[in-house]
This record gives C-alpha cells, sequence and structure tokens, in this order.
C-alpha cells in the first residue's frame, strides 16, 4: 500500500519537476513546478471521481441483477402443520432446509423436474374446418 503511495507521489514529482524545467524561462522554476503539482491534483481529483462513479454505478448493476436472479427462485409454500406460510428462494440441486416458525419443525422443499415432449400435431384442421360440422352452425 505505502509502495503505491510512494511511487504515485514520486511520479506526480518528477512530472512536475520536468514540467518546471521545460518553463523555468517563461513562469519560473517554482511557480511551474507548483502549477504542474497543482494541476495534477486537480486532474487526479476529477478522474478518480469519475472513476469511482463509475464503479459504484456498476456494482449496484451487478447487485440489481443478482437481485433479480435471486427473485427468480423466490416460491411461496405452505408447512404442513397449515399454521405458516414460507416465501423462500427454492434452488435445483439444493437443500432446501427451513424452519418453520409456529410448530419449529424441519422442512425440506424438494424440486423435480419432469421433462415433457412437447410434440406438433399432424394435422392441423379444426372442427369447424369439417364441412358436416360447419353447416350446422
Amino acid at each position: 500500500m505505502y509502495k503505491k503511495i510512494l511511487l504515485s507521489l514520486g511520479i506526480t514529482l518528477l512530472v512536475s519537476t520536468l514540467f518546471a524545467l521545460s518553463l523555468t524561462a517563461v513562469l519560473g522554476f517554482w511557480h511551474a513546478f507548483l502549477l504542474a503539482l497543482v494541476g495534477q491534483l486537480v486532474i487526479f481529483y476529477f478522474v478518480n471521481d469519475y472513476m469511482l462513479l463509475t464503479a459504484t454505478n456498476e456494482r449496484e448493476r451487478i447487485f440489481n441483477t443478482r437481485l433479480a436472479y435471486f427473485e427468480q427462485n423466490v416460491t411461496t409454500f405452505e408447512c404442513p402443520c397449515g399454521k405458516n406460510t414460507f416465501e423462500e428462494a427454492i434452488y435445483v440441486n439444493d437443500d432446501n432446509v427451513f424452519t418453520c416458525g409456529k410448530c419449529n419443525q424441519v422442512i425440506k422443499a424438494n424440486l423435480s423436474l419432469t421433462p415433457i415432449i412437447v410434440t406438433q400435431p399432424l394435422l392441423s384442421t379444426t372442427m369447424l374446418d369439417i364441412p358436416e360440422i360447419a353447416d350446422l352452425e
């Protein structure tokens, strides 16, 4: 931590010194040095403020995305005792174990996935397409 601060301070002083040496004839060494030092600090302040704001916005976006995914797994179910209703996040392949606040029993909620084949009908006519039934209406 201190190495980074000292390195940053050293680079800032080096840049200020080089700037002051290049403008010694115009402004004088110490005036140019202070101008470069203050200029770097002001620029660093605004750049750092922008970077912190960007990082904060990115953290909020990631948090909101994770919260949205978490809320997709929230479901409501009733305790077998019938006195309490849970609203909890339930996950597949995880131990979904909860304790009822009314009866103090441990309840486990299991998820079972059942794959179902979705088929398309071979004949797409409806009952109204058949001439005998269409004539009745």
